[in-house]
């Protein structure tokens, strides 16, 4: 089995990197885009609302 210490150091920085950097940012674009998606439905819903009024 592969310890920690037996890994160089290169490989921990990419993948701290991938943990700290990457992920959060995919999830924040994820949510960003959902939060994005429901604005423009509930928008086009409005609109058509008061086009049928």
């Amino acid at each position: 089995m592969i310890r920690l210490v037996d890994i160089r150091i290169r490989p921990k920085i990419m993948s701290m990197l991938v943990i700290f950097a990457v992920v959060p940012m995919i999830a924040t674009a994820i949510f960003s885009a959902r939060l994005a998606s429901d604005a423009l439905i509930e928008k086009s819903f409005q609109e058509l609302n008061a086009i049928q009024s």
